[in-house]
């Protein structure tokens, strides 16, 4: 398996099996913590080929710097299967966290795995804002986000 597309982002949806992704981030700024994200995606289209199929265990971890769990951990089993006559199958997968919260400014990290292997890992930062951004410019946060 390998994983063409893994982001953080507002929303994402499929249409027509085409990954569409609305407002990718890295960051959230905040004046206090704890910092609240009421709702955000993990959005990943992912490949898979002959030679993963069977059965799999797919893992999604939040965790801070120090490694520590920051949600529950996603760990599901998944069955792979390749058509005989395909040289590959992608899929997309929206993961929807409809309430985050971060008791701390620092480094996060969505990652990723299939069977205890880390695919990817997608970095987020949590950061405090010197002050309040207008609120007719949602985007002016670091990194693009509020």
């Amino acid at each position: 398996m390998e994983i063409y597309i893994a982001t953080l982002c507002d929303s994402a949806s499929e249409y027509y099996g085409k990954l569409c992704i609305l407002g990718a981030f890295d960051s959230i700024g905040a004046l206090k913590a704890p910092v609240v994200r009421q709702e955000c995606t993990l959005a990943m289209r992912m490949v898979f080929r002959p030679e993963d199929e069977g059965e799999h265990h797919f893992g999604v971890r939040l965790i801070d710097a120090d490694g520590k769990d920051v949600i529950k951990p996603f760990s599901p089993s998944v069955k792979v299967k390749v058509a005989d006559d395909a040289y590959f199958v992608s899929r997309n997968l929206m993961l929807k966290f409809p309430f985050l919260e971060f008791k701390a400014f620092g480094q996060y990290s969505i990652d990723v795995s299939l069977d205890g292997r880390v695919l990817a890992s997608v970095p987020l930062r949590v950061v405090k804002m010197r002050q309040a951004r207008r609120q007719a410019d949602p985007g002016a946060g670091p990194g693009g986000e509020t």
